[in-house]
């Protein structure tokens, strides 16, 4: 199989994830059109609920299937590694449908518990998606341990092109009937995109060239071995998005309670996750996928008991990082106005996005010291830390806005404070783990 250096396989994904955030941005402009700053509200609240589910499937098995492989690899052991897969395709796949099923009967509850009741359709046309993620995972995870990129990026790139298509088809063929039913035409494209991307990763893992052997563990072992690493990840993982979850009700709950109304609270919310959150993410996104490519040379080097190449590629990721990030917090500051303009039309999260702007900075270099830990073998000393300043945000924010008088500004000033010292605490902690 043919292996890439770390900066090749960043700039694979790094590249990829750009398209596919801008294909996500050019999704958004126009559906902003079509369900207006209340639909958008509807949508982001469907899909926060359908990533908290998804953290439930994905978000230990993959991580511990990557590093897994990524050792397996550094050793040689080459048939180990495809047999991890296998094994873990099927599991997945068993606790994607039932995820999938209980998402969709429990849509109109969870619709309620996020002060959206309107979203529960979108919900239920996103459902499927938890299985067909979650099935599509192991292999994803087998490229990326691999470090293998390019069927990774190839299947990033036209799920979010059919993401796209799809989405926009659908809130077009449902608007006539209400912004209901037109929020869960446009999310039935997350579906449809992760229908297409999971079959583009199975094709490539099938007709890949791959190494021959006999696996040197029995599939207890092989199993037990990504189970005492995803876990303890996904318990992690699940508290974390709790976390977040958890802010986003609050804020949107003291957003009512401050005497806004609900509808001021709905278009105040959809303007700042419709609009300035969807142009903040951008380039957080595409600068996470460092961590993605650094987590195959860490866990690999952590493996051979390396400790030198894994500080050296922790280093050289979070200068990146902050490179990188740096040039978009400018722009972002400084062009607010302009970007949300020709994005949509539309420059009514103006202040909240260059509010925003200066949070990239430490979100990029948080990210990257998260996932340079967790490749190492370290997961609760990141996790406590992020949850620590994740809470004093909630905290913070629920202040600030229901009794500050600063509505969702109230929010962003929170973020902003607790981003920066959480970063601070990060960086230290790896300075003690790697010795940098």
């Amino acid at each position: 199989m043919k292996r890439q250096s770390f900066l090749t396989g960043a700039v694979i994904l790094m590249t990829a994830n750009a398209i596919s955030k801008l294909l996500g941005a050019v999704f958004k402009i126009p559906l902003t059109y079509i369900i207006n700053e209340e639909g958008m509200a509807v949508y982001n609240t469907a899909f926060t609920v359908y990533i908290m589910f998804l953290s439930f499937v994905i978000s230990g098995m993959p991580f511990a299937i990557s590093r897994s492989v990524a050792k397996d690899t550094a050793l040689l052991k080459f048939a180990d590694a495809r047999r991890r897969v296998r094994l873990s395709a099927i599991m997945l796949s068993v606790i994607g449908l039932f995820a999938s099923v209980i998402l969709y009967i429990l849509a109109p509850f969870l619709a309620v518990s996020m002060n959206e009741a309107g979203a529960a359709p979108a919900i239920r046309a996103v459902a499927p998606s938890v299985f067909f993620v979650a099935l599509g995972a192991g292999y994803k995870s087998y490229f990326q341990g691999s470090l293998n990129m390019m069927p990774v990026a190839i299947s990033q790139v036209i799920e979010a092109l059919i993401k796209l298509i799809a989405g926009i088809w659908g809130a077009l063929l449902f608007v006539s009937l209400g912004t209901q039913e037109a929020v869960a035409g446009a999310i039935s494209g997350v579906t449809a995109g992760e229908i297409i991307a999971t079959a583009i990763l199975v094709i490539f893992y099938v007709f890949i060239k791959k190494d021959k052997g006999i696996p040197s563990k029995g599939d207890r072992a092989l199993i037990r071995d990504i189970l005492s690493v995803s876990i303890p990840f996904f318990a992690i993982s699940v508290s974390a998005n709790a976390l977040i979850t958890l802010d986003t009700a609050v804020i949107r709950r003291c957003l009512i309670l401050s005497g806004l109304g609900d509808g001021t609270a709905r278009f105040l919310y959809g303007a700042y996750t419709g609009y300035a959150q969807t142009v903040f993410n951008l380039p957080i996104g595409i600068i996470a996928v460092i961590g993605v490519s650094i987590l195959p040379v860490i866990a690999g080097a952590s493996g051979e008991n390396n400790t030198k190449k894994a500080a050296a590629v922790a280093e050289l990721a979070i200068k990146l990082s902050v490179i990188l990030s740096v040039p978009c917090a400018v722009i972002m500051y400084t062009l607010s106005d302009e970007i949300l303009f020709i994005l949509f039309k539309n420059t009514s999260a103006k202040l909240m996005l260059s509010m925003l702007a200066p949070c990239i900075i430490p979100v990029c270099v948080r990210n990257i010291i998260i996932a340079a830990e967790q490749s190492a073998g370290k997961l609760f000393v990141p996790f406590a830390i992020t949850s620590v300043f994740q809470l004093a945000g909630t905290v913070l924010g629920f202040v600030l806005v229901l009794y500050g008088g600063l509505n969702i500004y109230g929010a962003i000033i929170a973020s902003l404070a607790v981003d920066y010292m959480c970063a601070a605490s990060l960086y230290i902690s790896i300075l003690k783990l790697m010795r940098l």
